[in-house]
This record gives structure tokens, sequence and C-alpha cells, in this order.
């Protein structure tokens, strides 16, 4: 599957205090149409669906070779 036509769905949860860190959590995937549009495949739901972004899935590196 060509990487640009793949992307990662993510919950952020804000962070609690100020100078804290957001929490980031990965909740399914995304494909993009010929036409634009995007098919979302939700792994988890979270209980509010407010901050959620859309992003280009990126491979990560395997840290132990």
């Amino acid at each position: 599957m060509a990487s640009n036509n793949f992307k990662d769905i993510w919950f952020i949860k804000p962070a609690k205090k100020e100078g804290g860190k957001a929490f980031w959590l990965k909740i399914g995937v995304a494909w993009v149409n010929k036409d634009g549009s995007l098919n979302l495949q939700f792994d988890v739901v979270p209980p509010a669906m407010e901050n959620i972004q859309v992003r280009d899935h990126v491979e990560k590196e395997d840290k132990f070779e």
C-alpha cells in the first residue's frame, strides 16, 4: 500500500497543566480515496470525539537494530 494513501488517526488529550505534555493515542487508520475523501477505520473510539487528527503515516524505525 502506498504510504501517501495511508494515514493514522490520533486522539489527543490536552495536558492537564500548563507546560505539561499532551497524551497522543493512535486509534485507527484512514485511506485516501481517488476523489480525496477518506475511509476511516477506528480500532478504539475515545469517550469524546474531540481533538481527533488524521496525519500521514510514518514508519517507525526499529530501535533494537
